[in-house]
């Protein structure tokens, strides 16, 4: 049995890490796995442990005339990520269809890729959608608003989806393919799998809907030494270039707070320039369950880092950078789970957010919501559960094991 993992949109390591661990449970049930993904150096970072074939997918990316088109639902987010030029979408589909033409899977799954689902579909392939609530939207018509800070009329959602259904099938006459009829359709026919929990989900919680939990792996070991420094314990990851990240390391230099993270892309000067004397900056990624068992506090952009983080009971600082992050950060803000710099802030109070983020009401806060999925999710998503409805019923799953770690939090304490 082939299954065919297809990514196609998001950056970063954050998609990869969250299919990782499916991939893995997969391969356990004797599949033959091929994962398609536009991360080419990425991909052998995070799956280079695996018995996987790794394939390029089809490039992608926003049109300069479409980048800074609105983006207040999924629709017209596709739109800033090309889905409103006919050419490239059509030669896109063209190369997805060709591709999983010649995979012939048994399964498609995908994580983020609408257009792998939209070949897919054409060819009649059995398929499932792992996504958040971002890359996976309310089965509705027309799709919902995006963006919770505004209140977006119905009349405007419903012109958005007619011109999203334009846009795409535009392009997918010109590759010979069936069109749809609503947004929706993109998704039609795939099992739906919402890798998080109703309080994190970017659209709110959704009644009808089953979650499954956070996915999110840890295929990294490095395991740095904690310089010296007080308590808490803050463990950052951030992306190259993020313009924050000299003012956030000179407050926790400031406090002479023990500081410990991954910037991906520093070069070894870029890492000393930005250390300080309770501040290091690690070479490589870092164990994803090892920080969190070892840390009082996390900061990241709002992505799978954070969600993985609050699941263990860490409180959040989230320093958004793109829609995607910044939603998350505000649902997860207002419900008091983490706190969070607007991506429209360019100079945050720095004292005044790490106050907030070492402040026992925050931890107290998180520790109640962590509580209550301790049980349901003991590794941070039910994997062998979600492998059981992802296989064909003659394909039995295999038995759950432990996705992260070995050893307690407490026995990796001891070890620091």
């Amino acid at each position: 049995m082939r299954i065919a993992v297809c990514l196609e949109l998001g950056a970063g390591l954050g998609h990869l890490c969250r299919v990782e661990p499916v991939v893995r449970l997969l391969q356990r049930n004797r599949a033959a796995i091929t994962v398609v993904s536009p991360a080419g150096a990425d991909s052998r970072e995070v799956l280079g442990a695996l018995d996987v074939e790794l394939r390029p997918a089809p490039p992608h990316g926003p049109r300069a005339e479409q980048a800074a088109a609105p983006s207040h639902t999924y629709g017209q987010n596709l739109r800033r990520n090309g889905y409103g030029d006919e050419h490239w979408l059509a030669d896109t589909l063209r190369r997805w269809v060709a591709l999983l033409g010649e995979l012939a899977p048994s399964l498609v799954v995908t994580e983020h890729a609408p257009a792998a689902l939209l070949a897919a579909r054409a060819l009649d392939l059995p398929r499932a959608v792992l996504g958040t609530g971002f890359s996976l939207p309310p089965d509705e018509v027309p799709m919902p608003g995006l963006q919770p800070w505004f209140r977006v009329p119905e009349s405007y959602l419903q012109t958005a989806e007619a011109a999203t259904v334009a846009d795409v099938n535009r392009g997918l006459t010109a590759a010979g393919l069936p069109p749809i009829q609503a947004v929706r359709d993109i998704f039609a026919g795939a099992r739906r799998f919402l890798c998080t929990v109703p309080e994190l989900d970017h659209y709110g919680p959704r009644p009808s809907e089953r979650y499954w939990g956070v996915a999110h792996s840890s295929p990294f070991s490095a395991r740095p030494r904690w310089p010296s420094g007080g308590r808490p314990r803050i463990f950052f990851y951030l992306g190259g270039g993020h313009r924050h990240l000299d003012g956030l390391l000179g407050e926790l230099g400031k406090r002479r707070l023990a500081a410990l993270g991954y910037v991906p892309g520093l070069t070894r000067p870029d890492r000393r320039a930005l250390a300080r004397d309770t501040v290091r900056l690690a070479a490589e990624p870092i164990d994803s369950a090892w920080a969190p068992a070892t840390c009082d506090c996390v900061v990241t952009h709002g992505g799978s880092w954070s969600q993985a983080a609050l699941l263990r009971g860490k409180p959040v600082l989230a320093l958004p950078q793109q829609l995607e992050q910044a939603v998350w950060s505000y649902r997860a803000g207002a419900q008091g789970l983490a706190t969070v710099v607007s991506i429209l802030d360019r100079a945050p109070d720095w004292h005044r957010r790490i106050s907030e983020l070492t402040s026992a009401a925050l931890r107290d806060r998180v520790a109640a919501f962590s509580g209550r999925y301790t049980q349901r999710f003991p590794h941070g998503c039910c994997g062998a559960e979600l492998c059981a409805a992802l296989l064909p019923k003659e394909h039995p799953a295999p038995r759950e094991a432990p996705q992260q770690l070995d050893e307690t939090d407490d026995d990796i304490r001891r070890n620091v």
